[in-house]
């Protein structure tokens, strides 16, 4: 008897990731101490309405459950080691005991990272669980294995070997902690292995699309818009509409879909789904500040600063969401727009001494202790979500781009002095970062109104003045390169596009940069 066959564990695992959490609960909870793959899963519906709820809360219970779900799972991997026969029942018995065994080990780092940010212990637990998941992909060269097994393994093997090609960019010291414990991540045969699942009709197919999403979306490779069709952005609307058709409830899925839809620009249609989310969270009595804060950054995006000052505020209430800070930050941007500098600085320094164990947010927040005016653009290109589908927005955009232009001097007369500059006591650091800030955003938003030659000359603004010092001024940097060399070989000027590419190849702080232009390359050549 192999459990994945079970018909309860497909209903089940597709309850999970439909947002289906108290009927996968009743699935799973009957049998979750006396069979491994149902511990398993009542485990991992938790563990991930943790992850998508971002709820101290719901990650406590999910933490329990791990833990109590891990004993079961290794003394059924106890019980299949001691099984004699070479039957091919018994091989896949023994197969489908490392992976469970392998999955709950993963999850468990998978938590410790995203809850606890205890990177050493995750990456330890992520050496274990490939040494499990290694083992099994051994013992199916050792006789006739089932197909929805194989699968299985494909999907450990896949998000193994995918994440950690990932891994550096996104934590660089666990990286180097792995690569010590002897792990190689290979993203092209990961990505084979997940496609493959995600394809199919294994019960990892939602986790594995899950993957996908998550990748096109927050891990891009072609950051380079030469071939619209096959960009990442395309890919990721491609792999969330195919995702909701196996499960149309899955609040993770939407989740996605809706920031897909606000890096498309549409930000309208985005509000319409986070709404949509709210309530659906509060009819499983679970908070919705997730949900609630994308909400207000929908709101943030269309210059709405009150509608979104107040969802952020009602972020900021919260006693179970994880990252309240984020909502503190936003509103001290809006109170900004709304004329209010000494608050909004006032809220941001609330907003950073909240936040200050949170890594990523405090290297961001530090930015504009006293010089807010640059979070809102530093914030959309930061989430990639500097683009509006509407003129009307558009023309919203550039006037409040003029506004930040002159409250900030950036003219050949003022030189970056005016009276603000002089409030805030702007060093010349300061100054240049927001003269090569507007120039980025105003070559964004002239190439959005098809005004090529002009995004062009501040492009190159970009490219020939900035000295980047940061990932995040590395970004724009040559993000610069990248969109001025699309627009110039539109313009079929290759020769010069392909000099921007050849020197992001060569010189980037990225290796994704130097991948999408390695790319870019070779498509300028073949056509």
């Amino acid at each position: 008897f192999v459990m994945f066959k079970s018909e309860d564990v497909r209903n089940g695992v597709r309850a999970i990731w439909n947002s289906q959490v108290e009927e996968a609960d009743e699935i799973f909870a009957g049998e979750r101490t006396t069979n491994a793959r149902h511990a398993l899963h009542y485990a991992e519906n938790y563990w991930f309405w943790s992850f998508i709820t971002d709820n101290k809360e719901l990650q406590a219970e999910a933490h329990t459950r791990l833990k109590a779900s891990k004993k079961v799972a290794e003394e059924n991997y106890k019980k299949a080691q001691k099984l004699k026969g070479k039957d091919a029942e018994t091989l896949n018995q023994q197969v489908e005991a490392l992976i469970i065994y392998g999955e709950v080990i993963l999850l468990q780092a998978f938590h410790q990272m995203s809850a606890s940010y205890d990177y050493t212990r995750a990456c330890m637990n992520l050496s274990k669980s490939w040494g499990y998941i290694q083992e099994a992909e051994k013992l199916t060269q050792k006789g006739e294995v089932d197909a929805e097994l194989i699968l299985l393994l494909h999907f450990d093997l896949g998000l193994f070997l995918f994440f950690l090609s990932f891994l550096p960019e996104v934590l660089g010291f666990a990286a180097r902690l792995l690569s010590l414990l002897g792990f190689k991540g290979d993203r092209i045969q990961g990505f084979a292995y997940l496609d493959e699942v995600a394809h199919s009709e294994s019960i990892r197919s939602p986790f594995a699309y899950s993957i996908l999403s998550a990748k096109y979306l927050y891990m891009s490779e072609n950051v380079f818009p030469i071939n619209p069709e096959t960009t990442n952005l395309a890919n990721a609307q491609k792999a969330l509409d195919e995702a909701l058709e196996k499960c149309p409830d899955g609040l993770g899925f939407l989740t996605l879909k809706g920031i897909c839809l606000r890096r498309f620009g549409k930000h309208q249609e985005a509000n319409t789904i986070f709404e949509d989310i709210c309530a659906r969270y509060q009819a499983k009595n679970v908070d919705d500040s997730l949900p609630r804060l994308n909400h207000g950054n929908g709101h943030f995006n269309l210059l709405h600063w009150q509608e979104a000052s107040d969802l952020f505020k009602d972020v900021e209430k919260s006693e179970t969401y994880l990252r309240t800070h984020n909502a503190t930050m936003f509103r001290a941007v809006c109170e900004l727009m709304q004329g209010d500098i000494d608050t909004a600085h006032e809220t941001m320094t609330i907003a950073l001494k909240s936040g200050k164990n949170d890594g990523d947010f405090k290297s961001f927040c530090e930015r504009y202790q006293n010089n807010a005016h640059a979070a809102f653009w530093e914030t959309l290109i930061e989430r990639d979500e500097l683009v509006w589908e509407s003129q009307e927005d558009l023309d919203a955009a550039q006037a409040l781009l003029k506004n930040f232009q002159s409250d900030l001097g950036i003219n050949a007369t003022d030189k970056g002095t005016t009276d603000i500059t002089k409030k805030l006591k702007h060093n010349d650091k300061t100054k240049a970062s927001n003269q090569i800030l507007y120039r980025y955003v105003q070559a964004r938003l002239d190439s959005l109104n098809g005004n090529a030659d002009e995004a062009i000359k501040h492009f190159n603004v970009v490219v020939n003045n900035m000295k980047p010092k940061g990932n995040f001024e590395k970004t724009i940097f040559y993000q610069s390169h990248f969109e001025c060399a699309d627009l110039l070989f539109k313009k079929g000027d290759k020769s010069v596009a392909s000099d921007l590419l050849t020197k992001i190849a060569k010189d980037a702080h990225s290796s994704r940069f130097k991948s999408a232009a390695s790319n870019g390359l070779k498509y300028i050549a073949a056509n």
